[in-house]
């Protein structure tokens, strides 16, 4: 019996061997963040690599220092090739599974199939996952992934790699993850909105140091047929609206001057198209319930919430107009069609070729909002 025991003692060893062979955490390089750019007949692929085992020797006070992040650039041929033109540099092994976000230029993404190509490669591979977030920029990639969070917070807190917090506080345009995005593309009536982000110079000041910053500023329209333009500023203020978008901000105006502050939720919106004699219209309605956060003017509830219908209505109308010019649907009317009465969609667009919309087709909106708070003060001006 106790060599039974003795034997089964001895063997325990063995019974661990099986991580041997797996890679020490600070002797694997961790790809955060890549961007793709297209310049002078090449793609250029630039990876933002995070040291894991660095930046933990770096939080002691007798730590090696490290840079939060380095950037890496690639070239070649194709998305592949440049990453493999990648390697040729790197010092250790790379690990794919903790790849955050991916951004494309604009130059990138006029190259025909280019973010499909993309796509297709991190698809894949096995280390990388569905949930990445995909963006997009007008601004140099390599500047971008080398923009560093404010107060020495980590970069995977940034809004390439963590969006969805932002949002929640204010709802411009949605962050788009790479499932999502494949899945608009394979639909026969879609086109996908991928954000713009905008890299803005001496923006923070830490004390007499000027740092730079980005943001969300529009979004570049994509499709089955690749590129399809832009929309920024003022002209995707009614899109966070036909999305729902949990908190959104209003900024009446009366006379040429802002009357009030209002942050709305609880977004609710119906689209509701109709076929007649061959041409498409739809209307618009849009519930939503609102909190005033700064009164400019003496004005009564009724008078800010009719102020804030006509603001609202001009927004989703000024979208949808900004939208048809690039022959989009960006609310996605014929999917509505679509899901509803398949034969009639392929009628009125020639089977997903052609947009059955015009500036006409918009015939109706109605909001229907109301003020449910006035925040900690009573309704009157300070």
């Amino acid at each position: 019996m106790l060599k039974k025991k003795l034997a089964a003692v001895l063997m325990l060893p063995l019974l661990l061997s099986a991580c041997w062979d797996n890679n020490e955490i600070d002797k694997v390089l961790y790809i955060h963040a890549l961007g793709v750019d297209y310049k002078e007949g090449e793609y250029q692929v630039y990876a933002q690599l995070i040291n894991i085992g660095g930046l933990g020797r770096s939080e002691g006070g007798g730590g090696i220092q490290t840079s939060p992040s380095t950037v890496g650039m690639g070239k070649g041929d194709t998305v592949d090739s440049a990453v493999f033109d990648f390697y040729k540099n790197v010092p250790q092994r790379i690990f794919w599974g903790h790849l955050s976000s991916m951004v494309f230029t604009e130059d990138a993404l006029k190259q025909q199939n280019i973010v499909l190509s993309a796509m297709d490669v991190i698809n894949r591979y096995r280390e990388t996952r569905y949930t990445v977030w995909i963006s997009s920029t007008n601004s140099s990639v390599r500047d971008l992934l080398n923009t560093f969070p404010i107060l020495g917070l980590s970069p995977m807190f940034t809004r390439l790699s963590d969006p969805r917090t932002n949002y929640e506080q204010s709802s411009f345009v949605e962050p788009k993850r790479f499932q999502k995005f494949l899945i608009e593309l394979n639909e026969p009536a879609h086109t996908s909105a991928i954000p713009i982000i905008e890299l803005l110079d001496n923006y923070w000041l830490e004390k007499d140091k000027s740092l730079p910053a980005y943001r969300i500023n529009g979004i570049n329209i994509y499709g089955k047929n690749g590129y399809k333009g832009k929309l920024v500023g003022e002209q995707i203020e009614g899109l966070s609206w036909i999305k729902e978008g949990e908190r959104i901000s209003v900024f009446p105006q009366k006379d040429g001057h802002q009357a009030a502050s209002i942050v709305f939720s609880n977004v609710k919106t119906k689209i509701k198209p109709k076929i007649e004699k061959g041409s498409l219209t739809f209307t618009v309605e849009v519930k939503a319930k609102g909190t005033i956060t700064e009164l400019n003017q003496e004005l009564s509830e009724a008078e800010i919430n009719q102020l804030a219908k006509e603001q609202i209505a001009s927004y989703i109308k000024t979208t949808y107009l900004a939208a048809v010019e690039k022959e989009t649907d960006i609310y996605r009317v014929t999917e509505a069609i679509y899901r509803k009465d398949p034969q009639s969609w392929k009628k009125i667009t020639n089977n997903g070729r052609t947009l059955p919309l015009t500036s006409e087709s918009l015939n109706k909106i109605t909001i229907k909002s109301t003020i449910q708070s006035s925040g900690k003060q009573k309704l009157k001006k300070t």
